[in-house]
């Protein structure tokens, strides 16, 4: 764990041994869409409302 003030090299160093490795085959999207939005930032999908900064 890396202590406050310390740099951000040294927490690495720490975690380093406990990262996996990234995988070597693209990730699958299972679903991709256009979506609109309204002027108040709200998009709805699959029935629910979400807020869009």
């Amino acid at each position: 764990m890396r202590r406050p003030g310390s740099p951000p090299e040294v927490g690495l160093a720490d975690e380093r041994a406990g990262l996996r490795p990234l995988p070597t085959r693209p990730v699958e999207v299972p679903e991709v869409a256009d979506r609109g939005m309204s002027k108040t930032g709200i998009i709805r999908w699959h029935g629910n409302l979400y807020s869009v900064p």
